[in-house]
């Protein structure tokens, strides 16, 4: 009796869980294990500790897939005031290398910026959800300017690569609500107005280092260029099938900065060559196929905007990390999702693909 009862609870806990989506994220983190076992010079406690946030970030996802998107929606306006006033203390109390990012609360070390991969979605669904195409002009002037302010505070962290992606989530979010053409013309045009004034008094001389270098790395090799260039030594040194677990050359005499965060693809692809990338990118998108199924199947347009805005945000990482690490894209020091050696991403990323599976396990419920 007591086995029946144990078993039906532990049937009650995955219950929201989608099997598919859980099997490829589990076939990603055990990669992510794998890797960053090799990036950390092969330390069993760097690898425990980078074990103990995928737990964290497990049991993130599992509280998120029991939340109702009712009881999210209602929160959304509450929790994202609170990601903004935690990007505030940022400013006064951060600490960090180059930028003030991380709060540290005694042994927790938070990134609010990374926060906002969930929150700034969450807030334009709530947002834009009520409004069906066409949209009405205060509500997308609205979410906008909360994205803005948002993006605003991160930039003066000084953390302008993170901003960019925070405002390409947000703008992105508002585009799959279905604004208008004119909405969209007005927004590109705004932002080819804005570029000269962003580069000449919004960016640090070190923010446009990055961006000089990233249209020639070798003009600066052993300074600002050199990232780059040892990220695609790496890379192409990798060959076909790479040159095998724990045998990156770039990685082991730490020649490649930043090796188990940034440029963790880097070091995979050195170790496993073009046969193994094709199977991480084959994996990442049968991950994105599988939130579009989802997104489809939200019980609501708020459930469906914020699947799909948390979908979108997935993809853009994943593209700018790549595009990073081969030269395609100046460096932003943007983690790769699920593989990079970190708290706060972690947890945000795993948090995130509960909210979605609760979406569409309460619309199924609703269906009964």
């Amino acid at each position: 009796m007591a086995q029946n009862s144990y078993i039906s609870a532990m049937a009650k806990l995955v219950a929201p869980l989608d099997r598919i989506l859980m099997m490829l994220i589990f076939a990603v983190l055990a990669l992510s294990l794998a890797i960053q076992f090799s990036a950390n010079d092969m330390s069993l406690q760097a690898t425990q500790q980078h074990a103990v946030r995928i737990g964290i970030g497990l049991l993130a996802l599992l509280i998120m897939a029991h939340i109702t998107p009712r009881h999210l929606k209602r929160w959304t306006p509450a929790l994202f005031l609170l990601n903004l006033l935690l990007l505030v203390a940022v400013v006064f109390f951060g600490s960090g290398g180059t930028a003030q990012r991380w709060l540290t609360l005694g042994p927790i070390a938070l990134q609010p910026s990374e926060l906002l991969k969930l929150t700034i979605p969450m807030v334009v669904a709530y947002v834009l959800g009520p409004s069906l195409p066409p949209l009405s002009p205060f509500r997308v002037t609205l979410a906008l300017m909360l994205v803005a302010g948002a993006t605003w505070l991160v930039a003066i962290q000084p953390d302008l690569g993170t901003a960019l992606l925070i405002s390409a989530v947000g703008v992105s979010v508002i585009l799959l609500a279905g604004v208008s053409r004119r909405w969209v013309l007005g927004l590109g045009a705004l932002a080819s107005i804005s570029l000269p004034f962003v580069w000449q008094y919004a960016l640090r001389e070190y923010q446009k280092d990055r961006i000089r270098i990233f249209f020639n790395p070798e003009a600066d090799p052993l300074g600002s260029g050199y990232n780059v260039i040892q990220s695609k030594i790496a890379v192409g040194s990798g060959g076909l099938s790479g040159k095998g677990w724990t045998q990156s050359t770039q990685a082991q005499f730490d020649f490649l900065p930043e090796h188990s965060t940034d440029f963790i693809f880097s070091v995979y692809a050195e170790e496993f060559g073009l046969i193994g990338v094709a199977t991480l990118v084959a994996l990442y998108l049968a991950i994105l196929w599988r939130v579009v199924a989802l997104s489809r199947t939200g019980p609501d347009r708020f459930s469906q905007l914020l699947i799909g805005g948390l979908g979108l945000s997935l993809l853009i990482h994943i593209l700018i990390n790549i595009a990073m690490t081969i030269g395609y894209a100046p460096v932003t020091g943007s983690p790769l999702p699920l593989l990079s050696y970190g708290g706060s991403a972690m947890i945000s990323t795993l948090a995130a693909f509960g909210m979605m599976m609760a979406a569409r396990h309460y619309a199924r419920v609703h269906l009964k």
